[in-house]
């Protein structure tokens, strides 16, 4: 019993206090090396594969700067482009929240700055904004939960709208597995507590 109570004691301030792990590769899309005010296309990055159109384009501080790091991405290139990144590590059934910073391109009109968000094949939003009479970037944090599938799992996005070569911008893409609330921990070790005592009076 005292050895459990000890376990309890390192465990649960652990499973409190341990950060997220972003299962992503490259979710910053900092693996490519640019110099300042660089921007080039790609047929691929790495643990991004192009499903559709020109390439993805990677941006450091062109037409605005990066929400985090240096690099932020746009898949409106040299037309509409989508990208995707193929996931085998997942823990079937689980929760998993996504999140990324998402900002239309200063000078550009809402029409030209869709960006398609898509999970295994299945459309999670469609986000747009105006960026007419903006000078810089004006990014804007979307969160997403989502449902691990057995095997293999997709994460996608796509530029939408206006074929035009001018499109949303794209940063800091995290995919992190949902941690249990509070009273789900308190649970837990109340359960384990319980497995405890049942042992000892068994024994």
């Amino acid at each position: 019993m005292r050895q459990l109570l000890a376990s309890l004691a390192l465990v649960l301030p652990l499973a409190a206090t341990a950060g997220p792990v972003n299962v992503l590769t490259n979710g910053g899309f900092e693996s490519t090396k640019l110099t300042n005010g660089q921007w080039q296309v790609y047929g691929s990055l790495e643990g991004w594969n192009l499903v559709s159109g020109s390439g993805i384009e990677v941006r450091r501080n062109v037409a605005g700067a990066a929400k985090e790091g240096q690099n932020y991405i746009e898949l409106d290139s040299y037309g509409n482009s989508a990208m995707s990144q193929s996931l085998t590590n997942l823990t079937p059934g689980a929760e998993y929240e996504l999140s990324f910073w998402y900002s239309p391109r200063a000078g550009v009109a809402a029409d030209s700055n869709g960006l398609q968000v898509l999970w295994n094949g299945q459309v999670l939003s469609v986000l747009t904004a105006n960026g007419l009479g903006l000078n810089a970037h004006q990014w804007v944090e979307y969160h997403f939960e989502v449902t691990a599938q057995q095997g293999l799992n997709t994460l996608g996005f796509a530029s939408v709208g206006r074929n035009d070569s001018l499109g949303g911008s794209l940063d800091n893409v995290s995919l992190v597995q949902a941690v249990p609330e509070p009273a789900s921990l308190a649970l837990f070790g109340a359960g384990l507590l319980g497995l405890g005592f049942t042992r000892r009076r068994r024994a």
